[in-house]
């Protein structure tokens, strides 16, 4: 027996077979160990799928299979590559060009050659695809060419018939079920056919046709088949779907088999038959509905509870279809739009179509995705996670929608229905006299054909693929709860503010000044003088601005030198912009930037209407033409200035950093962002270009010279026109460019929203409603007398859900100010406090009205924070008493410092919440940046631990103790320990730790019973869930309101030393874990 070669396409081969077994997942095969691993084989198949049924049966063969394919496909660019790279062989079919029929011989004897090299090799002997529940004529091709390689001396060749059955062929996710036929052992097949090659071919060909209807779903008269499709909704299922991949298609097939038997046994009766199910039809459809429609099935209490289980279900897992749904709604369109172009009449192409044209499409836009995390600095972490998640997520959400469809059509026939009682009982009757009938005639076929039973449950590959499933629904889940539990039960304290409302006045930002109105002033001697006047000092400011944008300039390449210098010499991680001194210097360039572009764009509106007036009118007018260059000179050096700004700036940190508002001097947000697309505008640039040409071109360049102003001006011109010219864009790339970076910041902008609503969410959840033991109590009034204006505040509350996501057991840090007669004292009043707001004149005018008024408790002020909120004053009875530990440092610095200290604090007032907990950014901050920016953000005095957390340089608040402790024992600790005050831990009562176990043991039986009742009465379910629901709910409720101590009285907060706040560097966020830790060391 000839040898199979090694055939070195496996890569493709493997590709293939992948995509389609995830199109079909739910795949069955039947007599799969029939097909020889090695030797000659040539499988013969019903063909019903274009592309995807040969993959199939490379599937079941577990080997290398070639196939016959009709010509045309092997001209296709990109089909007929992968089809030659697979190994694929030509067939010459008549019906496609008569004139290379005789090429058809030669494909046969290239398919004889393939077995007489011991390869397998596929083919469809009907020679076309089909939609129909039918196989058409089968050719003698197959036939020939086994008897030819058995002619040319190969012996052992084996002929095999399978039978491909399809759910739904076009169906993503779908079933498929593949029946393997005995094999035809050719050898023996010619001896039993007297050596005559010719009978035995002939003989051959009608032995695969009949063994390929056995295999497949077949009706012997295909205008049957809308009757197929009823009576596999009537009659009873014979095999549990649930139990193989391929139920439903066993159940199609035996009611194929028993038509086939009953038109030929009992024509006569299966035509009452037939006539009796299209009347049911007829009136199931004259009411609206369908014949497979629940609620002809079921009624009463059942139904309603069914329907209201479908209706929670699809409420529960809504949210993360949506996310899954908005992840792939782009690549779903453009596949279904594209493949639909491609298809041929029917469904013969559809999923061949939507698997081409998908996998590109699919890992463009999971490439695309990653592509802008990655540029938008996400972690590689959460990029790989999001990019693996993503399939799962788009799986779960297709199956959600079909779902959802289906509950759609029931609810709509419930409504149909149901104020047509009357006819319903009419259907009902009609079905349940049917199904009776049907009933009879399945109990005579089982005679003549015995119920199949039951094949082995599930293969491990399709229990991973479900468990797989499954766990990617929990987390999205899981991720939908936490979004619906934030939308319904938003907290109160993140509620964002009205800060972008606010009036430009209010800002400080200047009124721009109406344009000249130049035709006017030319009319009168009066008004000439005046614009005279006014050209002079623009001119002169023009000049002027010449050297100060030249030193502006020379100062942000130092920067930039120094910027480079630094961040080589430190760490990767290392951002220069976390250090206070240096973020102030980059802003300083920012506010003179922003005040010569002020400037400049000032003058330039000024004389805009010189635009209305001809080239030969300004160049008659000295006026005008002074005018003329003014304009032209101002909107060139504006242009060239905010070019060289943006593009001198162009790092990711810098970029960020200049997006920043700076409240104190009246830049908005967004400006570096706002003078880049302003480059870009289209209007911008050809307002410049008209000048530009104006400039260059008589007659207004020839009496140029007249202006007393043009020989200092006109170098600055065309050094800002050489400028412009090297940065120049085409169109094409601003358009590129612009929607880059559009889509950049509007992704980076949700993504931060979310992040924001999320971490605002898990920041005022607490597991457990508990009462502080610091407030009220005596430690907490002398803790009160011992704190003066600077001291540094480090808070811990148990059980809040944001002590599990922050690093150490200090989440949060303040800055103790006093009262207002305490910064009386250290010589602070209002207007001092007053000059760090600047510009910003709605903060300085509201803030000391903030700060002296009490909270709504009636308490005085005393703290800066920032929280979810913003940066507030806050009182100690509301920040510290309620907390579970508090510790104090003092700064051991100059009562100057101190002094600057605060008023930089004061500063900071009703600034938005960092979310990002980033410190390089200024116009927002985390609790520990009050701190760090208020002693001068690693320029002053203290030397603060930042260190790099998650790809951003932060400080947590356990880093200050960290600080302390390693300074202790130097000569110069910059920080002085104050006071430790912590409550004490609270047992769990008796009697709550036995609520906890009956809880537990609840759930445990609840999720035992609902797995054991799947199949049981709807009503036992319903008694055993509700008696298991009523045990738990109080067991949470009690849970969750944990009971004081063994004695139900609370022990009094105690202060601790400086050694047991060094001790807390042992302890994590989680307050669970530190009781678990104390009573571990306390056994010990």
């Amino acid at each position: 027996m000839p040898e199979e070669k090694t055939e070195s396409r496996g890569v493709l081969r493997r590709l293939a077979r992948g995509m389609v077994k995830f199109y079909y997942p739910r795949l069955e095969i039947s007599g799969g160990e029939k097909i020889p691993q090695q030797g000659p084989v040539l499988l013969c198949a019903n063909h019903a799928n274009s592309m995807v049924d040969p993959v199939l049966i490379g599937v079941t063969a577990g080997r290398p299979v070639r196939f016959m394919a009709k010509a045309p496909l092997f001209e296709m660019p990109v089909v007929g590559r992968v089809m030659h790279a697979l190994g694929m062989v030509p067939a010459y079919r008549g019906m496609d060009d008569k004139s290379q029929v005789r090429r058809n011989l030669q494909s046969l004897d290239t398919g004889a050659e393939a077995l007489m090299e011991g390869k397998a090799l596929g083919i469809f002997p009907e020679g076309k695809t089909t939609d129909q529940a039918h196989l058409n004529k089968v050719r003698s091709g197959a036939a020939r060419m086994a008897i030819k390689a058995y002619d040319e001396g190969t012996r052992g060749v084996q002929v095999i018939p399978l039978g491909i059955n399809y759910e739904r062929k076009e169906q993503f996710r779908s079933g498929v079920w593949i029946r393997v036929g005995d094999p035809i052992d050719i050898d023996d097949w010619v001896r039993r056919h007297d050596g005559d090659s010719r009978k035995a071919m002939r003989a051959l060909t009608t032995e695969l046709a009949d063994n390929i209807r056995e295999l497949m779903v077949h009706l012997d008269e295909p205008e049957w088949e809308p009757w197929l499709e009823d009576l596999e909704v009537l009659v009873p299922t014979v095999v549990d779907q649930g139990e193989v991949p391929a139920g439903s298609l066993r159940q199609r097939k035996r009611i194929a088999d028993a038509i086939n038997h009953f038109l030929a046994a009992d024509r006569e009766k299966a035509e009452v038959v037939a006539k009796e199910v299209k009347t049911y039809r007829e009136a199931v459809n004259s009411a609206g509905l369908k014949v497979g429609s629940p609620v002809l099935e079921q009624s009463g209490l059942p139904a309603v509870f069914k329907v209201c289980a479908t209706l929670f279900r699809l409420m529960l897992f809504s949210l993360p279809a949506l996310l899954g749904s908005l992840w792939h709604i782009v690549p779903f369109i453009a596949v279904r739009f594209i493949a639909r172009l491609l298809d041929q009449p029917g469904m013969v192409t559809v999923s061949t179509h939507r698997i081409l044209v998908g996998l590109p499409l699919y890992l463009s836009w999971y490439a695309a995705l990653g592509w802008l995390m990655f540029d938008q600095g996400f972690m590689k972490g959460a990029i790989l996670g999001t990019l693996v998640f993503m399939p799962f997520a788009g799986v779960f959400a297709l199956a959600f929608w079909r779902r959802a469809r289906g509950a759609a059509v029931v609810l709509w026939h419930q409504l149909l229905i149901s104020g047509r009682r009357g006819r319903l009982r009419e259907i009902r009757q009609l079905r349940s006299g049917l199904q009776g009938l049907l009933a009879g005639l399945a109990k005579k076929f089982a005679e003549v054909d015995p119920r199949p039973e039951p094949e082995p449950r599930l293969r491990w590959r399709r229990r991973a693929s479900d468990r797989a499933v499954f766990l990617s629904a929990c987390l999205l889940v899981l991720a939908a709860v936490v979004l619906l539990w934030f939308g319904v039960f938003q907290p109160a304290g993140i509620v964002e503010r009205e800060r972008e409302r606010r009036d430009e006045r209010d800002l400080g930002i200047k009124v721009l000044e109406p344009s000249l109105r130049l035709k006017e002033l030319l009319n009168t001697e009066t008004g000439k003088g005046k614009l005279g006047g006014r050209l002079d000092a623009d001119e002169e400011k023009l000049i002027q601005l010449i050297g100060e944008m030249a030193a502006l300039e020379r100062d942000a390449g130092a920067l930039t030198l120094d910027k480079e210098k630094a961040e080589k010499a430190n760490e990767a991680g290392w951002n220069w912009y976390q250090v206070q001194g240096n973020s102030d210097r980059v802003q300083e360039l920012l506010r003179r930037f922003y005040h010569y572009r002020e400037v400049l764009l000032f003058v330039f509106l000024r004389y805009e209407r010189i635009a209305n007036f001809n080239s030969e009118e300004v160049a008659a007018d000295l006026h005008l033409l002074r005018a003329f260059l003014v304009e032209y000179t101002a909107g060139v050096m504006l242009f060239e200035t905010s070019l060289k700004f943006v593009y001198a700036f162009n790092a990711e940190n810098t970029r960020a950093k200049l997006n920043e508002g700076i409240k104190q001097w009246g830049i908005p947000p967004g400006f570096y962002n706002f003078v880049r697309d302003g480059l870009r505008s289209p209007e911008n640039l050809g307002l410049f270009k008209e000048f530009e040409s104006r400039y260059h071109a008589s007659p207004i360049k020839d009496e140029l010279g007249r202006v007393a102003s043009y020989e200092q001006l006109q170098p600055v011109i065309g050094a800002a026109e050489k400028t412009i010219a090297e940065y120049a864009e085409s169109s094409s790339q601003r358009v590129v460019r612009r929607a880059h970076d559009q889509i950049k910041e509007k992704s980076k902008e949700v993504v931060y929203q979310a992040q924001k609503a999320i971490s605002s969410w898990i920041g005022d959840f607490k597991t457990i409603q508990v009462e502080s033991a610091i407030k009220g109590s005596a430690g907490f009034e002398k803790l009160l007398q011992m704190m003066k204006p600077g001291d540094i505040i480090l808070e811990r509350r148990n059980y809040y859900g944001s002590n599990a996501f922050l690093p150490g057991y200090w989440p949060h840090a303040a800055l103790y100010i006093g009262t207002a007669e305490d910064l009386r004292e250290l010589g602070l009043t209002e207007e001092s406090l007053r000059t760090g707001f600047g510009r910003d004149l709605v903060r300085a005018n509201t803030f000391w009205q903030r700060y002296t008024s009490p909270d709504s408790e009636g308490h005085e002020r005393k703290i800066i924070e920032a929280v979810s909120e913003g940066v507030i004053f806050s009182s100690m009875e509301h920040s510290i008493a309620e907390a579970d530990s508090v510790a104090v440092f003092r700064p051991r610095v100059a009562a100057d410092e101190i002094k600057a200290a605060i008023v930089r604090a004061f500063s900071y007032w009703d600034m938005p919440y960092d979310f990002e907990f980033d410190f390089t950014s200024t116009d927002k901050l985390v609790c520990t940046e009050v701190v760090f920016r208020a002693y001068g953000g690693g320029s002053g005095e203290l030397d603060f631990p930042v260190e790099e957390i998650m790809g951003r340089p932060t400080m947590p608040a356990v880093n200050l103790v960290k600080k302390f402790r390693k300074e202790r024992a130097s000569a110069k600790p910059q920080l002085e320990f104050i006071a430790f005050l912590e409550a004490p831990d609270r047992k769990l009562h008796l009697l709550s730790k036995i609520m906890v176990l009956i809880e537990a043991f609840g759930l445990f039986m609840l999720a035992l019973t609902v797995c054991r009742l799947t199949v049981r009465s709807i009503r036992i379910r319903l008694i055993v869930v509700t008696i298991l629901v009523g045990m738990t709910v109080p067991a949470v409720f009690y849970y969750r309101k944990i009971l004081p101590g063994e004695d139900g009285q609370a022990a009094p907060a105690v202060f601790k030393s400086s050694e047991e706040l060094e001790g807390t560097l042992e302890l994590k966020g989680l307050t669970w874990w530190n009781k678990l830790i104390r009573e571990v060391a306390t056994e010990e």
